[in-house]
């Protein structure tokens, strides 16, 4: 059996919602039924067929884990307090380690810590900050 692709070339095919009462494209019914208790028809819903299927294309089959906005903000502060930390002269990084852990609600060991742990993540990534 040969499968149909998702290509733009398909004719898009509608049916009615009888719980919404509005027009459901088939492809969004067969994704509820083939994921059912996913986040897949939210995808779908924000991102539109075309960037869907372009997603589907490079990771179907692909445990993906989405990390929280909280994590992310939490490692943007990171990257932060270490850039502002690294270009402070090393003769006033004490001073500024202690300001940015007054800055930011945290200790200075907490700061220094920051300062080796995203300063080794981006040598070790090969990553050269100017």
């Amino acid at each position: 059996m040969n499968a149909i692709p998702l290509s733009d070339d398909q004719p898009e095919i509608s049916i009615i919602d009888t719980v919404s009462g509005r027009f459901a494209t088939v492809l969004r019914v067969v994704l509820d039924h083939a994921c059912p208790r996913s986040h897949v028809l939210e995808m779908f819903d924000i991102f539109g067929k075309d960037v869907f299927v372009k997603f589907l294309d490079i990771f179907s089959g692909t445990l993906i884990k989405v990390p929280t906005k909280d994590k992310l903000e939490d490692c943007m502060r990171q990257v932060v307090v270490f850039l502002e930390l690294k270009r402070t002269p090393a003769s006033k990084r004490p001073t500024a380690t202690r300001e940015l852990a007054k800055k930011y609600g945290m200790t200075a060991g907490e700061v220094r810590t920051i300062f080796v742990n995203v300063g080794n993540l981006f040598s070790k990534e090969g990553y050269i900050l100017p």
